[in-house]
């Protein structure tokens, strides 16, 4: 099979998967919401906003190293296997021997029981990393896709079992083992690989100076992405952050279940023709415009329709979650387009150069966040919102700058995805919302004028039909039994 048709079956595969994954996560938010307390659910966030730090620590970047490098020994394989399992099980002592400090910092006495059940998962995530890294490296997508879809159904059904007996953050905690335990039980049995011994033959310092950029990065990011979950968490409290945890769940499932698991297809595809800059650019332009519009459509509805959608899924004692989705979904938008950035230092292996970026401008969207405190979680969500946009346009430029790609196409087609989809889309919802009261009919009428726009605007404009047939060729082409990549042609 070719890289082309490699990278068209790993896209439709991913987001097939993908999608079913959408649904069931929703389903698990929604549903848990119901039966647990905004407080209980806060108490879950405290506790992940400052311990999902060692899963960092724990994977060091080693498993995009594993992904992005052009060749791999089964020994190299091994000793990595070996560091990602010895980090998993350091941390998860660490942390437990950290769990009263925690506590002691929210002022919360129960969060040490939290964070010691926890603990558990990174250890349980550091023996699955590299199975999962040689199912991605391997482009096993459908495999690597059904060992996340199956752990966190079962996760869901333990939530659920528990929840009913007992509705409190047991129920969550006994969701994270499951999925964790589950998962690795999954990789082990798909990954066809099983490691040997160490072996100080086969030296995997290269892999780690590249996972300690990439890490490093995340680690920026990370403190960037939990700074407003642990500022609400001690400011405000508990159930405050409960509203913004889930508000922001519901906000990140786009990003978490379209452009995330974009980048196991594009960044394998990216780095093997990173060479040749005409095939390095149609690629980036056809991963931006997939992940764009479809980001796009769903923020835009997201954002538009928040008020009626939280109403029906989870009720009135939620309904403080709509300015901050609202906020979150703009932000959203801006994190899908800068996905595109991401690819491009991890494909040309340019970790440091992101990481050296990553100080710069991460503390100011630290200072955005943390300025809309004041105004809790809608305030912080703003804050989030701004930031975002202003990084994307930053990271773009930089990405472009260090790495030589032509990033004005880029630029345009995000600005295009903005502009003629996600700000119609939301506008239209918002009217729907302000002129028909009943939430039901509100989310049908919006519907129904999103869909009737897109109809005009495919019917009197040529360039977004193109795209929408770029589109449809890439997922639903077959001629000869297999799909053929299609993709924008460059200016």
């Amino acid at each position: 099979m070719s890289l082309a048709s490699s990278a068209t079956r790993g896209a439709v595969v991913t987001l097939f998967w993908q999608s079913s994954r959408v649904v069931l996560q929703l389903l698990t938010v929604v549903v848990l919401a119901r039966i647990i307390a905004p407080r209980d659910i806060g108490l879950l966030a405290m506790v992940l906003a400052i311990t999902g730090f060692a899963e960092l620590v724990r994977d060091f970047g080693l498993s995009v190293a594993a992904v992005q490098a052009k060749t791999l020994s089964r020994d190299e394989k091994s000793n990595l296997f070996w560091i990602n399992s010895l980090f998993g099980l350091l941390l998860t002592g660490i942390v437990c021997a950290l769990s009263g400090a925690i506590a002691g910092f929210y002022g919360e006495p129960v969060l040490s029981t939290i964070v010691i059940w926890t603990s558990l998962t990174f250890f349980l995530n550091g023996v699955a990393t590299q199975f999962r890294a040689e199912l991605n490296r391997n482009l096993r997508f459908s495999a690597l896709s059904l060992a996340e879809i199956v752990p966190q159904f079962l996760g869901f059904l333990a939530g659920l079992l528990v929840a009913y007996t007992s509705p409190t953050f047991w129920a969550l905690i006994a969701q994270q083992l499951t999925m964790a335990g589950t998962g690795l039980v999954m990789v082990v049995l798909l990954a066809r690989w099983w490691p040997g011994l160490p072996k100080r033959s086969a030296p995997v310092w290269h892999l780690a100076r590249f996972g300690a950029g990439l890490a490093g990065t995340q680690t920026i990011a990370y403190l960037t992405k939990n700074v407003d979950n642990i500022s609400i968490g001690y400011v405000w409290g508990p159930a405050p952050l409960g509203i913004y945890a889930r508000a922001y769940q519901v906000a990140m499932l786009p990003i978490q279940q379209v452009t995330a698991p974009l980048s196991r297809v594009a960044i394998p595809i990216l780095s093997q023709v990173s060479d040749d800059e005409k095939r390095y650019l149609n690629y980036l332009l056809t991963g931006q415009s997939v992940s764009g519009f479809v980001c796009s459509v769903i923020y835009g509805v997201m954002c538009g329709l928040a008020h009626p959608l939280v109403l029906i899924l989870f009720g009135a004692n939620w309904m403080g979650m709509v300015p901050v989705i609202q906020a979150l979904a703009i932000g959203g938008i801006f994190r899908a387009l800068g996905q595109i950035s991401y690819w491009i230092f991890v494909s040309r292996g340019l970790t440091g150069h992101q990481f050296r970026f990553y100080l710069v401008t991460q503390p100011i969207i630290m200072l955005m966040m943390l300025a809309g405190l004041p105004w809790g979680g809608a305030g912080v969500a703003i804050g989030v919102a701004s930031g975002y946009a202003l990084l994307w346009a930053i990271q773009l430029w930089w990405a472009g700058k260090v790495s030589g790609v032509r990033i004005g196409e880029l630029m345009r087609n995000g600005i295009l995805l903005f502009g003629s989809i996600a700000v119609p889309t939301a506008g239209l919802g918002l009217a729907a919302v302000a002129l028909v009261a009943n939430p039901f009919l509100a989310i049908a009428v919006g519907l129904a004028a999103i869909g009737i726009f897109y109809l005009l605007v495919f019917a009197l404009f040529e360039r977004p039909r193109q795209q929408f047939a770029q589109l449809r060729q890439l997922y639903f082409n077959r001629k000869a039994g297999k799909a053929k990549a299609v993709v924008p042609k460059t200016s």
